[in-house]
């Protein structure tokens, strides 16, 4: 068996990332993209608020919107990053 005796000790320190500030999302929050879907979202509730349109149609609008959004960034950050690895290929 070995002996357990500690030769010296190592600190370990985890970082963890801090959180991204509000100033710094609010270009995020003032696009055109955002700005669209909450515009529609805020329609389609006030429309089912008075009684406008159904439940069904409610559900339906939001689902498409929020896919649509969801869609549209993931499309954006693709077409961004393709547009970065073009860019590094020609240096």
């Amino acid at each position: 068996m070995t002996d357990p005796t500690i030769v010296g000790t190592v600190t370990v320190t985890q970082t963890t990332p801090l959180p991204t500030p509000l100033a710094a999302q609010i270009p995020r929050l003032t696009s055109r993209k955002f700005l669209l879907c909450l515009a529609t979202l805020l329609s389609v509730t006030l429309l089912v608020w008075f009684a406008k349109i159904g439940d069904g149609v409610y559900s339906a609008v939001l689902i498409a919107t929020v896919g649509a959004y969801i869609a549209g960034n993931v499309t954006q950050k693709w077409v961004e990053k393709s547009a970065r690895q073009d860019d590094s290929i020609l240096k």
